[in-house]
């Protein structure tokens, strides 16, 4: 009996050792855990500075791309145009911020095209203001669609422009509302007479073909009125051998048909004498055949007055 009482009391302090360890145990990781928390949130935090700084130095970044950019001067004609090439710059340098586009556009505005839109530019909102600007000016400085086909149809002339730059003129002011037949007719009515006429041998050409040979016609043809003074002598020596080649063609032409006309001139006098020569002799009243060879004919077309000469004896 005694031993089994031994055998219980050495039992108990092992049961109470390996608690003690498990409560160490548990304490040390909960440690562990909150360690690892404590490192997790310091983790964060630095990805969050470290983006922050990269965002500060993107802004400065763009902020330094809009202070350097440099836009062209606002086209009045073509402000849809002009909105298409800044705004391939603004992509080109990064800058996406309204506020930063919208201060580059009114740099670029001169005094007048302000002045335009000044109340647009006082009631700005705060946000979408670029886009509000941008509607602004292209509304109040585009041409309207009934000035434009009045311009196609009254006004526009072929100028120092080439035929084919005339047609792309012609279809940038129609915007669709004219057909192709009409800006045939008008085109080509605008043309000079000479290419005009040329053209009408190609019925089935399409407007741009008929462009591109009327390019021709008129590099080839158009006479070239220049001073020398600003050219080396090797260039302006083309001028005046250009001049003679044509001059010369011309004379060539002019020599032909004046050879021509007098062809035609000797035959319808030929044709005037033959016909006065025979309507004096017909007066006589005798045939074609007694006229040539009196009684020895050989014919007689009737009615024909001939009397030979027994008949004249007796």
């Amino acid at each position: 009996m005694a031993s089994n009482s031994d055998s219980s009391e050495d039992q108990q302090p092992n049961v109470s050792v390996q608690q003690e360890l498990l409560q160490q145990q548990n304490q040390l990781q909960q440690q562990l855990q909150q360690l690892q928390s404590q490192i997790q949130l310091q983790r964060l935090e630095q990805t969050n500075a470290a983006r922050a700084s990269s965002l500060e130095n993107a802004n400065a970044d763009r902020d330094v791309a809009v202070l350097n950019i440099t836009l062209p001067t606002f086209w009045r004609h073509k402000p849809q145009l002009w909105f298409y090439q800044i705004e391939g710059k603004f992509r080109n340098r990064g800058i996406r911020s309204d506020s930063s586009k919208y201060d580059a556009v009114l740099e670029a505005l001169d005094s007048s095209a302000i002045l335009e839109v000044c109340d647009i530019i006082e009631s700005a909102p705060e946000g979408n203001k670029y886009e509000y600007l941008k509607q602004a000016l292209i509304k109040r400085f585009s041409i309207s669609t009934e000035r434009q086909l009045h311009e196609l149809l009254s006004e526009i002339e072929l100028g120092d422009r080439k035929p084919s730059q005339l047609l792309r003129h012609m279809r940038e002011l129609a915007q669709g509302k004219a057909t192709d037949d009409l800006l045939r007719a008008k085109w080509l009515a605008l043309l000079p007479a000479s290419v005009h006429n040329t053209l009408k041998v190609l019925p089935k050409a399409t407007l741009n073909e008929l462009a591109d040979v009327a390019d021709s016609i008129m590099e080839n043809t158009n006479p070239f009125v220049m001073s020398t003074s600003n050219f080396p002598p090797s260039c302006a020596a083309v001028i005046p051998n250009s001049l003679e080649n044509r001059l010369s063609s011309l004379e060539k032409v002019v020599a032909e048909l004046s050879t021509a006309v007098k062809k035609l001139t000797k035959t319808s006098q030929h044709r005037n004498r033959s016909r006065a020569r025979s309507r004096s002799l017909s007066s006589s009243g005798e045939c074609f055949y007694h006229r040539k060879f009196g009684d020895n004919a050989a014919k007689c077309t009737q009615p024909c007055t001939f009397k030979s000469k027994s008949t004249q004896g007796n």
